[in-house]
């Protein structure tokens, strides 16, 4: 979680927007164990505090759901979620988040994932991203054995080409090709999404195509 979280916060109406108690709080969080963007806000929020002798309403309420990280009970519940996610998610965070900034979807949490190693996100918000229907079909590509191994030929299908993002690949169909990697990020989120780089006969540059667009080569295959 960063302190460019949306979530919303009740203020006490006691709660300070100026003034030295302020002050000394934003010194305790930055005297912390941040990450790279938490720190940076406060750092932010520090600079223009001694600036301005204040903070706006928005700046307050992002920086209370950085401190309230960091209460002994707090502490504890984060511990335990940055344990869960370096051993069970941290691996596949960096497969989604490449997957959702090309998406469009996700992108300031995918971004910070991508970013900054040493960033956790907060789980409420990463387990929206990570149960999506569509990063876990991304997973399931990604982790999936591929059916080409590199240096493999294939055949182009007849299929390929036919929807407007890849239509001008449709000169391409049943073209033979050799298959130069078979472990590129999974940019499409439907079975056969597996990423390969390959190498069609007749053709000066390689491209990039789902292995549902790939297929043993037959009588039918062309040269060029």
């Amino acid at each position: 979680m960063t302190g460019a979280s949306n979530m919303s916060v009740d203020l006490p109406s006691n709660y300070p927007i100026s003034g030295p108690r302020l002050e000394t709080r934003i010194k305790k969080v930055l005297a912390e164990n941040l990450n790279n963007s938490s720190r940076t806000f406060v750092d932010s929020i520090f600079q223009y505090f001694q600036s301005a002798g204040r903070l706006t309403e928005r700046q307050l309420e992002a920086f209370q759901q950085i401190e309230s990280r960091y209460s002994p009970h707090e502490k504890q519940k984060f511990s335990e979620w940055v344990r869960e996610y370096n051993s069970t998610y941290r691996a596949d965070s960096s497969i989604i988040a490449s997957y959702y900034i090309k998406a469009g979807y996700f992108v300031s949490l995918a971004g910070k994932i991508q970013e900054d190693d040493s960033f956790v996100p907060n789980r409420k918000d990463f387990l929206r991203m990570y149960n999506n229907k569509f990063a876990q079909k991304v997973l399931i590509a990604t982790r999936s054995e591929p059916k080409f191994a590199v240096g493999d030929m294939a055949q182009l299908r007849a299929t390929v080409g036919k929807s407007w993002q890849d239509g001008h690949l449709q000169k391409l169909k049943l073209r033979k090709c050799f298959v130069l990697e078979n472990d590129l990020p999974v940019v499409n989120a439907v079975g056969g999404a597996k990423r390969y780089r390959i190498l069609p006969m007749g053709s000066p540059e390689p491209l990039e195509i789902d292995e549902r667009f790939l297929m043993k080569p037959n009588k039918r295959g062309r040269n060029s």
